[in-house]
């Protein structure tokens, strides 16, 4: 799915349910990981949505998560296009 172009009338549903998994810690690691990188993609699209990263990624969203994904996510977050957008 990452392949895919998705339309911008359907970027906006996705980002919505991305964020909905991500905020679920019932869901499985792999799953929330999955949505939070196409939040990261998203948001590397549109620069305004910098902040909603910043706040997916805090500690309590983490803390699930195998000490591995918490890395990869901390390197996206380094990410230049990110940093430069959120406050």
């Amino acid at each position: 799915m990452f392949r895919m172009e998705v339309d911008e009338e359907h970027e906006g549903r996705l980002f919505d349910i991305c964020v909905s998994v991500r905020e679920n810690p019932g869901r499985s690691p792999s799953v929330r990981y999955t949505a939070f990188r196409h939040i990261f993609t998203m948001a590397k699209k549109y620069p305004e949505l910098a902040n909603e990263i910043a706040g997916l990624a805090q500690d309590w969203h983490l803390d699930s998560l195998s000490p591995g994904i918490q890395r990869f996510i901390t390197r996206m977050l380094r990410d230049p296009a990110i940093r430069r957008n959120s406050c």
